[in-house]
């Protein structure tokens, strides 16, 4: 599984970098991102139809961590589309409000699923024997007719909510990288590395890297200004042992907020460099 995963994300990773290189056109990049991803998807589905999971923390696995690195950018693309289609051509006032809106409806969806949602971002896995095997739909508590798929030998109710809940964080930055370029009259480029088995793993905690990376930024090491790019990129990239998927929520909070333990484990980290430099 993970073999044949690994090179089907290698592919779509390699395609949607041809389209981020050569699309201007955030619609036409999202329809174009969602063909490929779509494409992905149908391979995963016919892989899993004659896959047998090994033991059901392999199946946990799978619908856990690697479907929704195909799913949740596959969701991401085509409500960027949505989004893009819906947009008024009116007046930037227009298209803000347009967007306030949008991401509403973002915060209803995480107040909606509240429980699962806080589940996910702390990165529990006390209930993943319910939420990622197959066959434990609990229709008391499904509210999305989407999650509810035709051949439950192919999904779960949770891992439909979990890639909705990425696809969401996704598309928060997107308006709001929208809405804070309007003013220059550019537009946000969607761009998505749909990535997940080759993140670099950090030795430093969620706030640590945000720490480490604030402090760049303030001492002119990385001279890029927008610090949503940063965040976008840290949430993309990387992973720590205790948390595969750090969401750019995570991220953007500890960036502004980070707390005295964090500051001092990451002055530890640079004076081993330091020394590590007088080593060389």
């Amino acid at each position: 599984m993970n073999s044949f995963f690994s090179e089907l994300l290698a592919q779509v990773q390699n395609d949607l970098q041809k389209i981020n290189l050569n699309q201007e056109s955030n619609l036409k990049h999202a329809e174009e991102a969602y063909k490929i991803l779509n494409a992905a998807y149908q391979k995963l589905k016919q892989f899993v139809a004659v896959h047998t999971f090994g033991s059901d923390e392999e199946e946990i696995h799978y619908f856990k961590v690697l479907k929704p690195q195909i799913t949740s950018h596959l969701i991401y693309h085509l409500r960027v589309y949505h989004v893009e289609t819906k947009k008024p051509q009116g007046s930037n006032h227009a298209k803000k409000s347009y967007f306030l809106s949008e991401l509403d409806h973002i915060q209803t969806y995480f107040s909606d699923n509240l429980e699962f949602v806080q589940y996910y971002r702390a990165n529990e896995s006390y209930l993943d024997h319910i939420y990622f095997l197959r066959n434990k739909l609990n229709f008391k508590k499904t509210t999305d007719i989407f999650s509810i798929e035709l051949d439950q030998t192919q999904g779960t109710d949770y891992d439909y909510r979990l890639a909705c809940i990425q696809a969401n964080e996704r598309l928060q930055t997107y308006l709001c990288d929208e809405m804070a370029l309007l003013e220059s009259g550019s537009a946000a480029k969607p761009v998505d590395t749909a990535s997940g088995t080759i993140k670099i793993e950090s030795g430093l905690s969620v706030a640590q890297i945000a720490v480490f990376y604030k402090l760049q930024m303030d001492t002119g090491v990385i001279t890029h200004k927008a610090a949503r790019d940063v965040v976008h990129h840290i949430s993309e990239n990387y992973r720590t042992s205790k948390t595969h998927t750090i969401s750019s929520e995570s991220i953007r909070t500890k960036f502004y907020t980070y707390d005295d333990a964090a500051i001092e484990a990451v002055k530890d980290k640079i004076i081993a460099m330091l020394n590590r430099i007088r080593e060389i």
